[in-house]
């Protein structure tokens, strides 16, 4: 993840094994990087798969909720209900 010089916050796969998803859709195939994907307020990101081999070897993925730009809205509205603040 990063911010580019417009202020755009973006994800990006660095040619991971396990894969990097936006939106349950994987950014690239395994072991190749790929372009920065532009980050919207609600997207999901996941971090590999799920996997089980042998009954010892279980891989869970990470899943994140993206919150972007939300703190600024949620300024903005409390500012116009109480514009004294």
């Amino acid at each position: 993840m990063g911010v580019n010089k417009k202020g755009q916050v973006y994800l990006k796969d660095t040619a991971s094994s396990s894969g990097t998803f936006l939106n349950k859709l994987r950014l690239s195939p395994s072991g190749k990087e790929s372009r920065p994907y532009p980050l919207r307020d609600g997207d999901v990101i996941q971090l590999g798969m799920d996997y089980q081999g042998r009954q010892e070897d279980i891989y869970k993925c990470v899943l994140m909720k993206i919150g972007v730009g939300a703190l600024d809205q949620n300024v903005r509205q409390r500012r116009r209900e109480n514009p004294a603040r």
